[in-house]
C-alpha cells in the first residue's frame, strides 16, 4: 500500500516551534473593579441581622451602599453630640 501524497512522515514546521506561554488563569495587574475610594479597598464583613432589618435592606437595593450610608450619618451623630456634651 502507498502512502497518500499529501502526506508525509516529516514534522511539519509549526510543530517545531516552541511551546507557548501558558496563557490562562492567574492574577492579572488592573483586573477587577476599580478601587471605590481613595481609603482604599472594601472590605467583606458578615453580620447577623434580625428579619425586620433584612427586610428594610431587601426593600432599598443596593443594600451595601444604604449600609455605608447610614453607619456615616450614625458617625456625624455620635460627633455632634460629644461636641454638645
Amino acid at each position: 500500500m502507498v502512502n497518500h501524497p499529501n502526506r508525509s512522515r516529516a514534522r511539519s514546521p509549526a510543530s517545531e516551534q516552541p511551546d507557548k506561554k501558558e496563557t490562562r488563569g492567574g492574577k492579572r495587574i488592573g483586573a477587577g473593579p476599580p478601587i471605590q475610594n481613595e481609603s482604599g479597598e472594601k472590605i467583606m464583613r458578615s453580620y447577623r441581622l434580625a428579619p425586620d432589618v433584612i427586610k428594610i435592606l431587601n426593600d432599598n437595593r443596593p443594600a451595601a451602599q444604604l449600609i455605608e450610608r447610614l453607619a456615616r450619618e450614625y458617625a456625624e451623630r455620635l460627633e455632634q453630640v460629644a461636641k454638645n456634651s
